[in-house]
């Protein structure tokens, strides 16, 4: 029997499952702890050998767990083989628990904050940055071109998230696939990305709880700098073919994403992922998204030089190398390759790597064959530290160090074999980037998403790469996966690298790893609703026009209604960040919260502004009108009741008294409270006074209770009453049997005491009151 590799060594992107049943933990499962960034002390001493680098792959993971921890404690290093393991979790969650962006507080004991946060010194590193990543090939090594800030802030992992939920319209209007309850089946959980040992002294801390905050610009800032660095004019043929082949591919996949003939848009939803073309997350959001939207979002975040390198002609894997290295500590999302060359042992030597690290490289001054073996590797990274740690995860498998077996690093290990990590598109990192205060997560599938479509762009994924695998995984490499991309590739020139391609999986088929997108509150600015609104979890839909936004049901109601347009108020829900509402009615003014009672509604006439419970109420009572600022008394007020013996009277601001009125035979009319005009319709004389009212009722009980006492016995009938006379019908005849079926009797209004059946009332009623004929009767 041959070899079965493990799903780690499908290439591709390193699976998730297999790693977290080495990590000790299920598939899908958070980190359970926020992992601490190491001191510099930490990050020199060694690192202690687990033995889950040492046990067989036929070892189940409560057999690795349990050995792990046995040898720990055994060796007295239980507590230093728990700091490791955390570093080891810190990478993304699993894509069934989206990742919330942390929010930090700033520290006033920056140890920077002398020389290091000004905007000249921002601005010099900025330039510095630049003109070291203009050389798309050049071997410089980039340091200090990031801005690092240290802030005390508790970093905690958030509460499981999922994936929001999106709607399908169209001709599935009525059709709604609630995706956010359903996680990726376990065929087609992606990979976690390892997150690597920050030991540099630009991210030491003196507590080992604390992360680096760092202060970097946006990656559409990143990416015109290296555009003006590196022009590319905008009517170049290479340029314009890459965009308008990519553009045939979008749109050819988003198109698929709409089919839906005979219903087989849900009966695919229902079908088992051996079925699927891609998972249910991406076909869901393709079939919704705006599709000039998604491409010109897709040619905003790659660099033009990137753009005309793929456009080449006869392109070749060697041509890659011309793609822009990755920066020193790059901190943004990315879409990247690596260009593995057999150079030959001669031509390699170490160079510092994205960390800073020797790692394998090509030497500057090496003449490279044009004809060299060179492999190609299309990877993405969404980690919430950066690209970088992704990046480091290659590098050292190109060292050997990691012993996970993958088609990837078992050629990029070998010693004439360097690996060339290259930025193929970028997009800003919402954990790094201060500007980014969204609490929306809403771009993070698009990484993710342009390395599925370089993948059929290169030729990357092909059937014939297939290793064999366990009924686990065959999900991820169905057929019903090459169809899709054959469909996709159909008659365009496209380049063929699946003879030296190092992937075996495609992305588009495994999903996003913490979700597709990450949604705490509504995209329409003048609502903002909470995920959590009111003790409910929110469902979150699409909106045509913008690219992946989500808004509120209510919202999402109201947007149907109105031909599309966003609701301008809420009246369930008021943002508290914009400080405390104030009422717009002038004689009011009243603030929010100054006296504890009431709530604000918007107000009627300008759905922008705000007013007070009352002058709501008097608004909308009095057409519009502000409530004045001081009332007039109400009607009635001093007015007493004209019962004698009734001392009630209305008080200006007291409790409301309920006054009828009664008109006199000379015309005079009177006013009695409720009470006294209760007692005078029922006994015809006013109500006595409270002392004697209450003497009265006194005698009442008392005489009743002595008329029990001496009341004689009452005698029984001395014969039974006589059955009463049965009912006949005037008309017909016909009459009540007792022991039959009963009849419905209608009174007769001309005859006082007698009776009709239903079917002469129905006739008399029917024909202007004429008698039901005899000739009916025996109907």
């Amino acid at each position: 029997m041959g070899f079965t590799p493990s799903p780690a060594q499908y290439g591709g992107r390193h699976f998730q499952k297999f790693k977290s049943h080495e990590m000790g933990r299920n598939p899908g499962q958070r980190p359970l702890n926020p992992i601490p960034l190491k001191t510099k002390s930490q990050a020199q001493s060694p690192k202690p050998k687990t033995l889950l680098q040492e046990i067989p792959h036929h070892f189940s993971p409560k057999m690795c767990r349990r050995s792990g921890r046995l040898a720990s404690r055994q060796s007295g290093d239980a507590k230093q083989r728990d700091e490791k393991r955390s570093e080891e979790e810190q990478g993304e969650s699993s894509s069934m628990h989206a990742k919330v962006p942390q929010e930090w507080d700033d520290d006033d004991d920056d140890e920077y904050d002398d020389d290091r946060d000004t905007a000249e010194y921002t601005q010099s590193r900025r330039k510095m940055s630049a003109r070291a990543i203009a050389t798309p090939a050049s071997s410089k090594k980039i340091r200090d071109s990031l801005t690092v800030t240290y802030e005390d802030s508790e970093f905690e992992l958030s509460e499981i998230e999922e994936d929001e939920e999106f709607l399908v319209e169209g001709e599935l209007e009525q059709e709604c696939f609630d995706l956010s309850e359903l996680p990726l089946d376990p065929s087609e959980v992606p990979p976690e990305e390892p997150e690597v040992d920050d030991d540099d002294d630009e991210l030491e801390t003196h507590q080992s709880n604390k992360r680096a905050r760092i202060s970097i610009d946006t990656a559409e800032q990143w990416i015109s700098d290296f555009n003006r660095a590196n022009p590319v004019n905008d009517d170049d043929p290479d340029l314009l073919r890459f965009r308008e082949t990519l553009k045939i591919l979008v749109e050819r996949i988003c198109n698929w994403a709409r089919e839906n003939e005979n219903g087989s848009l849900k009966a695919w939803f229902k079908s088992p992922v051996s079925e699927r073309h891609t998972t249910a997350q991406f076909r869901s959001i393709l079939a919704r998204v705006d599709i000039q939207q998604l491409i010109d979002n897709l040619f905003e975040h790659m660099p033009k030089c990137v753009q005309k390198i793929f456009g080449k002609k006869n392109l070749r894997p060697m041509d890659l190398l011309d793609l822009p290295k990755v920066p020193h500590s790059f901190s943004h999302r990315a879409t990247y390759t690596d260009v593995a060359v057999r150079a030959g042992v001669n031509n390699i030597t170490r160079l510092p790597g994205v960390k800073g690290k020797p790692v394998k490289s090509i030497k500057p001054d090496a003449q490279l064959e044009s004809e060299a073996d060179t492999h190609v590797y299309m990877g993405s990274a969404i980690s919430k530290l950066g690209a970088y740690t992704r990046i480091r995860a290659h590098e050292e498998g190109s060292d050997g160090k990691i012993k996970e077996k993958s088609v990837h690093y078992d050629f990029t290990k070998q010693p004439d074999v360097a690996p060339n990590l290259r930025i193929v598109g970028v997009w800003s990192n919402p954990f790094v980037v201060d500007s980014l205060d969204s609490p929306n997560d809403i771009e993070r599938w698009l990484p993710v998403f342009l390395e599925g479509i370089l993948m059929v762009y290169l030729g990357l994924v092909h059937r014939s790469n297939v290793p064999p695998v366990d009924r686990t995984l065959q999900g991820v490499f169905a057929e019903a996966k090459y169809v899709l991309i054959d469909h996709l590739r159909s008659n365009l020139e496209l380049p063929d690298f699946h003879n030296q391609s190092l992937n075996v999986a495609w992305s588009i088929a495994q999903g996003v790893n913490g979700g597709m997108l990450v949604v705490n509150e509504c995209s329409n600015p003048t609502c903002k609703r909470p995920k959590f609104f009111k003790g409910k979890k929110q469902r979150f839909l699409t909106v045509d026009g913008k690219l992946s936004e989500r808004i509120c049901f209510a919202c999402y109601l109201y947007a149907r209604k109105h031909d599309g347009e966003l609701r301008t108020s809420n009246k369930a829900h008021y943002d508290k960040s914009q400080g405390a509402r104030v009422c717009n009615n002038p004689n009011c003014r009243k603030v929010e919260g100054s006296d504890g009672k009431g709530h604000f509604k918007a107000d009627i006439l300008d759905k922008t502004k705000w007013r007070c419970q009352k002058c709501y109420d008097w608004q909308r009572r009095h057409k519009g009108e502000d409530r004045p600022a001081e009332l007039p008394g109400r009607v009635g007020d001093n007015r007493s009741c004209c019962n004698p013996n009734c001392d009630r009277v209305q008080v200006p601001g007291g409790p409301k008294i309920n006054w009828i009125k009664r008109v006199t035979a000379t015309g005079t009319v009177e006013w009695r409270c409720s009470r006294c005009m209760s007692y005078l319709q029922s006994n015809g004389m006013d109500r006595p006074s409270e002392e004697q009212f209450k003497l009265d009722v006194k005698e009442r009980r008392a005489r009743n209770q002595n008329a029990r006492r001496t009341a004689p016995p009452v005698a029984p009938p001395a014969a039974p009453p006589a059955a009463p006379t049965p009912r006949s019908c005037s008309n017909c005849g016909q009459v009540q049997d007792p022991n039959g079926k009963k009849v419905v009797w209608y009174k007769n209004k001309a005859a006082e005491g007698t009776f009709r059946c239903r079917p002469c009332h129905n006739y008399f009623t029917a024909h202007d009151d004429e008698e039901r004929p005899q000739s009916l009767w025996a109907n």
